[in-house]
């Protein structure tokens, strides 16, 4: 299995949308999630596919125009930023369609994105089968969406780290395709693959 490109959707962000709202707000985590994540795709020269829409005229026009950018771009697998919001829920979690092979590889790679976020300390909330949302029903790729923490949960954002979330994706994705990545220093990460 190899990446050559990859659709990364910040969710919300739009005039219509702007996601969840607690201690933190989701468009602006996402949003700071998604850059650093894109960048450090495009920092090892895996083509990225930016599915955020520049405008929307309504929530699901949003929707529609995200898959659209990832069906269009014949990305290799679609993943969608987001946080999550409920009184007493703290924890990472990613959602996606179960079953069927193209499924199947969705499930894989969201335990294993998992494995990586829950290196920081939060929960493992697992992997949930979410056949009622738009992104990962209206793809041609597999599709997932991470959740990576709680906005409202004080025990998620005290000391919350976009830079070490994306870093934590990013390690997860690598991990599961392949690719070996090597001399973490900062910003800079050395990448090979085979």
């Amino acid at each position: 299995m190899k990446l050559n490109c990859i659709g990364i959707d910040i969710g919300h962000n739009l005039r219509c949308d702007v996601g969840a709202v607690g201690i933190r707000r989701e468009d602006e985590l996402n949003l700071l999630v998604g850059r650093a994540l894109i960048s450090k795709f495009k920092g090892v020269g895996i083509k990225v596919i930016e599915c955020l829409p520049s405008s929307a005229s309504s929530h699901r026009d949003s929707l529609s125009k995200r898959c659209r950018a990832a069906n269009y771009g014949k990305v290799d697998v679609f993943i969608s930023i987001h946080h999550n919001a409920c009184t007493g829920g703290y924890g990472s979690e990613c959602l996606c369609i179960k079953g069927g092979q193209q499924n199947a590889l969705s499930e894989r790679l969201s335990k294993v994105i998992l494995e990586e976020v829950c290196k920081l300390g939060f929960r493992n909330r697992g992997v949930k089968d979410r056949r009622d949302l738009y992104v990962i029903n209206n793809t041609t790729m597999p599709a997932i969406i991470v959740e990576c923490a709680f906005v409202d949960s004080a025990k998620d954002m005290n000391g919350y780290d976009s830079e070490k979330m994306a870093e934590a994706i990013f390690r997860g994705v690598c991990r599961f395709y392949g690719i070996s990545v090597s001399g973490c220093q900062g910003d800079f990460w050395g990448i090979n693959t085979h």
